[in-house]
């Protein structure tokens, strides 16, 4: 139960109040480490693995967020919830090791997750980043065009 909380907490603590973001992750990896892996795990080890891309080991973070994206494969049906998410933060940690058409389509995958499991949020943030990840890999103008159109499609039709 105190996985799910801090799983749930996650992307709230990170726009609200980033300094207790680390300390929020990590208390979720260490409760995995401490009680075992649970379907909540895989969050914490793609944001940790994040953090440790950041901080400037990116094979680090790659291997974590392998290991939730892995988590999130092996146990799909079991975490709905946060597989969108999972799958959102992890395209953000490989688009550092990545090339763009490979996180183009872990977007997609997490935007289509992300609405099958109801996170309505994940959906949204998914749909605008692949909007930008458009413009970054210089696709045509009318494409990134539409991005932003259905961006706005899904925010509304969903809020």
């Amino acid at each position: 139960m105190a996985t799910k909380v801090l799983a749930k907490m996650c992307t709230s603590i990170h726009q609200c109040n980033p300094s207790l973001f680390p300390l929020v992750v990590i208390a979720l990896v260490r409760l995995t480490i401490d009680h075992g892996v649970s379907h909540m795990s895989a969050i914490g080890f793609a944001y940790y693995g994040g953090m440790i891309a950041y901080l400037g080991d990116l094979r680090g973070g790659h291997r974590f967020t392998n290991l939730a994206k892995a988590l999130i494969y092996k146990h799909r049906f079991i975490c709905n919830e946060i597989a969108g998410e999972v799958i959102w933060v992890t395209s953000d940690n490989l688009s550092y090791v990545e090339p763009m058409q490979v996180i183009k389509e872990y977007r997609r995958e997490s935007e289509q997750m992300s609405l099958v499991g109801g996170d309505i949020q994940s959906a949204c943030i998914n749909t605008a980043v692949m909007a930008f990840d458009q413009l970054w890999s210089g696709d045509p103008l009318t494409k990134v065009k539409e991005a932003v159109s259905s961006a706005e499609e899904v925010s509304k039709s969903k809020a």
